[in-house]
């Protein structure tokens, strides 16, 4: 591989073009590009990317950065950290409407390139191209690591140095597993990540947050998912999945519950090809954290029988009940989306799932329009991920209660509320035929409670499609008087 010719699309790429053209006026100052866009180049994904980043030597970072902003028009600076050098140069398109991109300013780490990528937590991250020549720097045989999809940390100080890294060894497994070349992490860097876990309790949870999230959200992350598990590390960065293991199989779970719950992950991501393209546009949206909504489904997936152990009874006849355990998993969940400091967004959607998971299963071809329509204002925007929630869980549920004809049925029966979600969408959200004040005008009636009743009566029938037409409105008004 001739790395000028892989790298020289990236090279182009204005940001580093500016930044060449701005270093001239550093006297010795050279820049490298490392981590992800070189990683990324490799690996062929599209460009532009969104975010690259440099490390600078021979100069001073924040000026070198203040220098690309001040040179380049619609840009902004950020300061990410002062104490560690690190400068985000904004650039901003005149169009306003695509999303910015990020050039991050680095000062190396050490007393040159080398010790700086000596430094990193990964061999796939721990590569660098000079921005001039192009001349890639590959110190640890991560490329062949990349290409062969080896997961492996350069050192075990580097490790207990910031023990973030135990989660984004997962996180880089996740991601970067294809079907082309599957993901493995080295039974040396697996030891490592067990043996530092003690160490991550000292790590911010913001910061865990988004590399927990990332991981979630990569196309595949039930393998490494299994893994984390295998290796007693989920349980490590949720304490409250332990009790799990306590509940076992019964005649509707042929899975313990908490290989239960694991497979649910499974099956969200089994079912992806089969959901029809408004609800896979709806899961591949970002929401915070590093997050899709797809990788809350996920959490939601993890935790949605959460409060299980709680609420656990086998009565006489081996009949295993968990009353309430939906309503009560938001009391156990609560307490943990909060020691994460997550988002009032990401906890509102989590514990929504959660609470109301059993809730599409409460539906067949027998139900009537109207159970619906209430299911789909209550549940609003979480209506798509909760029916894919249920879905997994519906296909993770296979004890000898469960017929293939009944799983087929129930599936089938979620697949068509799915379907009835996305195509009344657009008449439950229509504004309505009439206003109040025309209501009582027709009718020669005073304002009074039985206008509200007419407005949600008029209401629901716009919403089933019975009526369309203002004309149709003030028909269906004057029968209900």
């Amino acid at each position: 591989m001739n790395p000028t010719n892989v790298f020289a699309p990236l090279l182009r790429d204005a940001r580093i073009l500016a930044l060449n053209n701005v270093l001239k006026s550093f006297a010795g100052a050279e820049a490298y590009l490392v981590g992800g866009a070189v990683r990324d180049a490799i690996l062929k994904k599209p460009l532009p990317l969104e975010d690259m980043d440099v490390s600078v030597l021979g100069a001073s970072a924040k000026a070198v950065a203040h220098a690309v902003q001040e040179a380049v028009p619609h840009t902004r600076l950020v300061v990410l950290d002062e104490s560690w050098g690190i400068y985000r140069v904004v650039f901003l398109h005149e169009d306003k409407q695509s999303p910015p991109l990020f050039l991050d300013v680095v000062q190396v780490q050490g007393d040159d390139i080398k010790a700086d990528l000596a430094r990193r937590d990964l061999t796939v991250n721990a590569l660098a191209v000079h921005t001039q020549s192009g001349e890639l720097l590959d110190l640890y045989r991560s490329q062949a690591d990349l290409n062969a999809g080896i997961i492996r940390v350069l050192s075990l100080d580097n490790l207990k140095d910031d023990p973030l890294r135990i989660l984004r060894i997962f996180r880089f497994h996740a991601t970067l597993n294809t079907v082309q070349t599957p993901s493995t992490i080295e039974i040396e860097t697996l030891n490592w990540a067990k043996e530092c876990l003690p160490y991550l309790h000292s790590v911010a949870k913001e910061r865990m947050a988004v590399e927990w999230f990332k991981l979630l959200s990569a196309e595949r992350a039930f393998p490494t998912i299994q893994i984390m598990a295998d290796a007693g590390i989920l349980e490590a960065l949720f304490p409250p999945l332990k009790a799990l293991k306590m509940v076992s199989p019964n005649t509707h779970h042929h899975l313990p519950l908490w290989e239960h719950s694991l497979e649910l992950v499974n099956q969200a991501e089994t079912i992806y090809p089969q959901l029809d393209a408004q609800t896979q546009e709806a899961l591949t949206q970002p929401s915070s954290h590093g997050a899709t909504e797809y990788g809350l489904v996920k959490m939601a997936c993890l935790f949605h029988d959460i409060a299980k152990p709680h609420t656990w009874q086998v009565e006489a006849n081996f009949r295993h009940r968990f009353l309430g355990h939906e309503k009560k998993g938001v009391d156990v969940l609560s307490p943990l989306l909060s020691e994460w400091k997550l988002s009032q967004a990401v906890k509102h959607r989590v514990s929504r799932l959660v609470e109301w998971h059993l809730y599409p299963c409460t539906f067949d071809e027998q139900s009537s329009e109207k159970s619906r329509l209430r299911f789909f204002r209550r549940m609003e925007a979480d209506t798509p991920f909760l029916i894919v929630l249920a879905l997994a869980d519906t296909l993770s549920t296979r004890g000898h209660a469960f017929t293939p004809e009944t799983l087929a049925t129930a599936q089938a029966d979620l697949l068509d509320l799915l379907h009835r979600y996305w195509q009344g969408k657009a008449q439950r959200q229509a504004p309505p035929l009439l206003d109040g004040q025309t209501i009582m005008q027709v009718l020669g009636i005073p304002p009074s409670p039985r206008v509200g009743e007419l407005l949600a009566q008029l209401k629901d029938a716009h919403a089933l499609g019975r009526i369309h037409t203002r004309e149709e409105a003030l028909d269906f008004i004057r029968q209900l008087q």
